[in-house]
C-alpha cells in the first residue's frame, strides 16, 4: 500500500484576525502586483507579488516556522500564494478571507501607495506595462 501525501486545506482567517495576529508576530505578505498596490496596501504588510515568493521568500521569513499570512485582491490568489508557502516548507501559513477589498470594507488601517486611489484607477492600464510601471507613471 503506497502512501499518499495528505492534502490538508490552507486555512482561511478574517482581516480583523490577521491585524491582530501581525501584531503579535506573524508576517502579513500582500501577493499583489507592483501595480495593484500603487494605490495601497495594508499596514505593515509586505509586497511580494505571487510569482516572486519562491525566488525571495527567504530574504522575507528566514524561519519556516514563522506564521505567515497572504493577502491579495480578494483572496483567491493568496490562497496560491499560500499553498506555495506549504510546497516551499512553510508549514504555519494562512490567507486573508475576502482580500484587500475586504480589509478596506472593514475599515482597517492601510499603508499609502505611491499613488492616490484615483490616479492608480485611471493610469491602471499604463501600470502593467514594463516600460512605464509605477515609477514611470510617477
Amino acid at each position: 500500500m503506497s502512501m499518499q501525501p495528505i492534502d490538508v486545506a490552507i486555512p482561511e482567517i478574517d482581516p480583523r484576525d490577521a491585524l491582530a495576529r501581525q501584531r503579535v508576530d506573524a508576517v502579513l505578505i500582500d501577493v499583489r502586483e507592483d501595480d495593484e498596490r500603487a494605490a495601497g496596501k495594508p499596514a505593515g504588510a509586505i509586497g511580494l507579488a505571487r510569482g516572486e515568493i519562491p525566488a525571495r521568500i527567504t530574504e522575507i521569513v528566514r524561519d519556516a516556522r514563522r506564521e505567515i499570512l497572504t493577502i491579495c485582491g480578494s483572496g483567491k490568489r493568496s490562497l496560491l500564494a499560500a499553498a506555495t508557502l506549504r510546497e516551499l516548507g512553510y508549514a504555519n501559513v494562512a490567507s486573508v478571507r475576502g482580500g484587500f477589498a475586504r480589509w478596506q470594507a472593514e475599515g482597517l488601517p492601510i499603508d499609502e501607495g505611491v499613488l492616490d486611489r484615483d490616479s492608480a484607477e485611471r493610469y491602471a492600464r499604463h501600470l502593467v506595462l514594463p516600460e512605464v510601471g509605477v515609477a514611470g507613471q510617477r
